[in-house]
């Protein structure tokens, strides 16, 4: 019997559970899109192409995205106000 390989620091999740990473270009579509002047003015907790939490407070959009997500990472951006895309 051939012994398995284990990789370090790989997530351990349980069957079925397991939630796909962020993919970078979902989120650098999503930025310059004209979705993210909706958000003027606020923080951003996006995973992918959807928004998982938004609001004047880092640390509360912070805690939601967490919450929500469950161990999968965010990536947190203020949009400014007067925001505009290209």
């Amino acid at each position: 019997m051939k012994p398995t390989r284990k990789t370090p620091n790989a997530p351990v999740s349980s069957p079925g559970t397991a939630s796909p990473p962020s993919d970078p270009a979902q989120e650098l579509a999503f930025l310059s899109s004209e979705k993210v002047l909706t958000y003027a003015g606020e923080w951003v907790a996006i995973a992918g192409s959807k928004v998982v939490a938004h609001g004047p407070s880092l640390l509360k959009v912070r805690r939601e995205a967490e919450a929500k997500l469950k161990g999968r990472k965010p990536t947190f951006f203020a949009v400014p106000k007067g925001a505009a895309t290209y």
